[in-house]
């Protein structure tokens, strides 16, 4: 596979030395890292191989989002995101070759990890700054914005789906005809797709992107950010998503990310309960499509009769707001 891809890419144009890095993921894709021929021309290219058709969609998908994120962004946002230069097939293989960002990425905790959080998190606050528009929610906004995250939940674990209805209900009641807030959504902001210099710590590009949406939820992907940080230290998925609906144990770093995302974001307050308890429904939704055990049934259920008490109960849970200096990004 090696030497027709290596062979493929060189026909096709491209300065590719031989490969220097092969990941084979669960999912059936196939990552291969190609460094340039010239070191001086630039980092080189990742090729992501696949003969999954939903992974070939996503694959798909993500090459038009990025393509026209780089249209759409500044300078200095688009030029952290992955650009899309090709695609081949071989050997039964799609194959998508994107540039390759500088930098590393983290999957462990990390003396890094804070650090490379608080500069992943700056980030957002500057794609959510550059890519915000204000709109009323209507009927058809409901199902754009809500309402198919709410089914497919549903569709993927029909276990809770009468908490996921109940809350849902509550959410559309408060929703309709309320002042939002659109944003591009990552949709699977974790530190495993943040891309940084392990000297400095500053970020270098972010990766992934077939989860994004282009009129996406705002605090979605800050929310990820913090439950995936503390899986890292080992808290299941929905103990740590739980505590971050409740506010409960969080620390004093998770608790400034929060607050600047609040300031930056300047949202409407009314939706700001409305996104911390959509923010689990989404990771069912979008991201999770394994089965539950039986006591993990019970405890999705509680947290999402939580999530449903802060919507009907709550205004504005954004907290006091603290005055941070902006970043070079969050300038753009």
């Amino acid at each position: 596979m090696h030497e027709q891809m290596t062979s493929t890419m060189r026909e096709r144009g491209m300065n590719v030395d031989a490969w220097s890095r092969q990941l084979v993921l669960r999912s059936g894709k196939i990552i291969v890292t190609y460094p340039c021929g010239d070191p001086d021309a630039g980092p080189g290219w990742v090729v992501i191989a696949t003969a999954d058709a939903l992974a070939i969609a996503r694959r798909e998908r993500e090459s038009r989002i990025l393509s026209q994120l780089h249209v759409q962004l500044p300078p200095a946002l688009g030029d952290l995101l992955p650009v899309p230069v090709d695609r081949f097939k071989i050997t039964g293989l799609e194959c998508f070759v994107l540039e390759r960002m500088p930098g590393v990425t983290a999957d462990a905790v990390l003396p890094a990890l804070h650090d490379v959080s608080a500069n992943a998190a700056d980030f957002l606050f500057a794609l959510h700054r550059a890519t915000r528009g204000d709109v009323t929610v209507t009927e058809a906004g409901w199902l754009l914005r809500l309402g198919w995250i709410f089914d497919q939940a549903v569709l993927r674990h029909p276990a809770v789906a009468s908490e996921l209805r109940l809350l849902e209900a509550s959410l559309r009641t408060k929703a309709i005809g309320m002042p939002w807030v659109d944003v591009v959504c990552h949709g699977d902001f974790k530190i495993e797709n943040v891309m940084y210099d392990p000297k400095t710590r500053e970020l270098t590009g972010v990766i992934d992107w077939e989860h994004a949406k282009l009129v996406g939820l705002p605090y979605i992907d800050l929310a990820y950010l913090v439950v995936y940080n503390r899986m890292l230290r080992g808290q299941s998925w929905i103990e740590a998503a739980h505590d971050l609906v409740r506010s409960n144990d969080i620390d004093e770093r998770e608790q400034r990310l929060k607050q600047r995302y609040w300031e930056v974001a300047d949202l409407p307050p009314q939706m700001v309960p409305l996104l911390r308890a959509i923010a689990p429904v989404h990771h069912i939704g979008c991201r999770w499509q394994g089965s539950w055990t039986p006591a993990e049934v019970v405890a999705l259920r509680t947290m999402l009769r939580d999530c449903r008490t802060l919507v009907e109960t709550a205004t504005d849970l954004s907290g006091p707001t603290l005055a941070q200096p902006m970043t070079s990004i969050q300038q753009a």
